[in-house]
């Protein structure tokens, strides 16, 4: 089996794996990282945009174009470079740095397949990993800025006895 041969194999892996999972009430892949072994109706952003992956890599149109719909919709739950580890927790973010693993999906799409997108997606795609890099410099200022009021309140605290 040649590289190519393995590649097409890895793809249909992942989609056969991904449409498993699908919900035909809802289109989305729903997986529940906190118990594996039975079905649950979360809907976790990773296991879809790696979906969506999978179905612009399959290179066929019917799956190009239902992985924009899904790119698009996915898109549509981010909060300033944040994303939701599981749909239904939108608008929370439990966890600040999840934003980073859907980096490189989210990349490897704008890269490989913009083309396909169309100019709005293409754009949106743009900005929405724009706002995931800044995170970690936002991050960074907010944690400065803690320190700096914790210091302060520490500072006054000492001046008040």
């Amino acid at each position: 089996m040649n590289s190519e041969q393995e590649k097409r194999c890895f793809i249909d892996l992942n989609l056969q794996a991904a449409r498993k999972r699908l919900s035909p009430q809802t289109g989305w892949v729903h997986h529940c990282y906190e118990s594996e072994g039975t079905r649950h109706d979360t809907i976790p952003l990773l296991e879809n945009l790696c979906f969506a992956l999978a179905l612009f890599r399959s290179r066929l149109s019917d799956d190009i174009l239902q992985g924009r719909q899904l790119l698009e919709k996915l898109l549509a739950f981010e909060v300033q470079g944040e994303f939701p580890i599981y749909l239904h927790e939108y608008p929370t973010i439990r966890d600040r740095g999840s934003s980073l693993d859907l980096l490189p999906a989210l990349l490897h799409i704008q890269k490989e397949f913009g083309i396909v997108l169309g100019e709005g997606l293409q754009k949106q795609l743009a900005a929405a990993i724009a706002r995931i890099l800044a995170i970690p410099k936002r991050t960074l200022m907010e944690d400065v800025q803690k320190l700096l009021q914790h210091k302060v309140n520490l500072l006054s605290l000492l001046y008040q006895s």
